[in-house]
């Protein structure tokens, strides 16, 4: 059996409140137009870890299980909360002086309060049109056929 530290338990508990799917490692948003991806990259060179989002749109949503790699939308969970950027590196830093319980807490209180938002927010396209007018992807990196989808308007409903 595999010990998780803190920050993979406060992540994985995340995801799963989230009912997000996991599957080699990445957890899965279920979705029609618009699929999120979160991975946990642990550094090669130090215990810390980085949270990767990817969205999938198009045919890569379609996937069952796509690589963050591969969605039109990437960034780093501290790319999209940057006034975060700093808490985000201790916490996710297991050599900082933080004991387990307040490491959780609080990694599990920013997931909840920050990204779980952000994540139903951008379920849809109109969703992510919205976070990239608000400036929210600003650092992300965005694929051309992305960067068209973001800048299109969507015809309003009668009586909008």
């Amino acid at each position: 059996m595999t010990i998780r530290n803190s920050v993979q338990v406060a992540f994985d508990r995340f995801c799963a409140e989230m009912g997000m799917e996991k599957h080699s490692g990445s957890w899965y948003s279920p979705g029609q137009e618009v699929r999120a991806v979160l991975n946990l990259q642990r550094s090669q060179y130090a215990p810390k870890y980085y949270i990767n989002i990817g969205f999938c749109l198009g045919t890569t949503a379609n996937l069952r299980y796509p690589r963050e790699v591969d969605c039109e939308i990437r960034d780093r969970l501290d790319g999209v909360l940057p006034d975060l950027r700093e808490e985000l590196k201790d916490l996710l830093d297991l050599r900082t002086d933080i004991d387990d319980a307040p490491r959780i807490g609080r990694l599990t209180d920013i997931l909840t309060s920050y990204l779980r938002p952000l994540l139903e927010d951008a379920s849809t396209l109109n969703g992510l049109r919205a976070l990239n007018a608000k400036g929210v992807f600003r650092w992300a990196g965005i694929r051309p056929p992305a960067t068209t989808l973001l800048q299109e308007q969507r015809p309003q409903s009668p009586g909008s």
